[in-house]
């Protein structure tokens, strides 16, 4: 019940989020400002009180329960230790991985601070009786700003898990490097044990599932592995805002370069980004991370709006 509760407060802020983008965007062109800064001035609010409402409700929910399970010939509704244990191990590191990198402004999954490992609180619940399903716990609270790590990196996997082969480079990014090695340990263990899997969480939004055939985990585990060690570099750019998006997304055109960046940001920079309007011309530190293939010269350019430096 509460998650139909979740879903449908999510879709209705989805809803008025548009509503605002539109707003803002009249209020920024607008030449009569002070009217149209009526009407954005109430979808903001509208906006702020279904976010208080979503964060409370969230609260309430705590903990979120996911399915890991097992098909093959050796699984008849038990599980070696062995086996258990060579697959407990990627699959708790790339939950607190993912997690890590969407809470950490910087993203760095090679630390992860073992306070935020004890407030995931990951935990095997239990092993579904007569079946070889694992059922896994963790903390889905938001913390002050309305967001949920673990349910943020539980999106960002199962986007991984759908991805086409083109999408993979900016789907590796949302989970960072080090996720992307553990999920190709999981995919490792489960092909060498003749594994086929089923994956499921009752998101807030919706139901996720993922079907992972034994032809489906040999792809994923191919292309993770083609990808290679991503090499970052940090730039300073002049930008036009071209488009402001509420998926933590925004799109700048620069000159100097001569094209369009589509840039995700951290959501400790929402409060600036906020503050941008359609137009404006800022200069941008920037983080471009490049993903090379090692069987191909084949290469994607990822970049993410590290802070926003001010007029040019």
């Amino acid at each position: 019940m509460m998650s139909k509760q979740i879903s449908e407060l999510e879709s209705e802020l989805a809803i008025v989020r548009g509503f605002y983008e539109a707003d803002e965007k009249a209020f920024s062109e607008s030449a009569d400002p002070l009217a149209d800064k009526i009407f954005y001035s109430s979808t903001k609010k509208r906006k702020q009180d279904l976010e208080k409402q979503l964060f409370l409700l969230k609260s309430e929910r705590a903990h979120e329960l996911l399915s890991l399970r097992l098909i093959g010939n050796q699984m008849a509704g038990s599980i070696k230790l062995r086996s258990l244990t060579k697959i407990v191990e990627p699959l708790n590191a790339l939950l607190e991985q993912c997690a890590w990198k969407f809470w950490d402004k910087e993203g760095r999954a090679d630390r992860i601070e073992e306070t935020f490992s004890n407030l995931l609180d990951l935990r095997l619940a239990g092993i579904e009786s007569g079946s070889t399903k694992l059922l896994i716990l963790g903390n889905t609270s938001p913390d002050l700003t309305g967001d949920s790590a673990l349910e943020e990196g539980l999106k960002n996997i199962f986007n991984v898990l759908a991805s086409s082969n083109d999408e993979f480079s900016d789907s590796v990014h949302a989970i960072g490097i080090h996720a992307c090695r553990s999920l190709s340990r999981l995919m490792d263990v489960m092909e060498k044990q003749n594994l086929a899997a089923e994956f499921s969480w009752g998101g807030p939004d919706r139901d996720y599932t993922w079907e992972g055939r034994p032809a489906e985990i040999v792809r994923i585990k191919s292309i993770l592995d083609e990808i290679d060690e991503p090499h970052t570099e940090t730039q300073t750019i002049t930008g036009l805002i071209q488009m402001l998006s509420i998926r933590n997304r925004i799109e700048i055109y620069c000159p100097e370069l001569e094209k369009k960046i589509s840039l995700g940001y951290h959501r400790s920079l929402s409060k600036d980004v906020e503050s941008l309007h359609l137009g404006d011309k800022k200069i941008f530190v920037i983080e471009k991370t490049t993903y090379s293939f090692k069987a191909s010269s084949n290469k994607r350019d990822v970049y993410t709006l590290k802070s926003i430096k001010g007029e040019n």
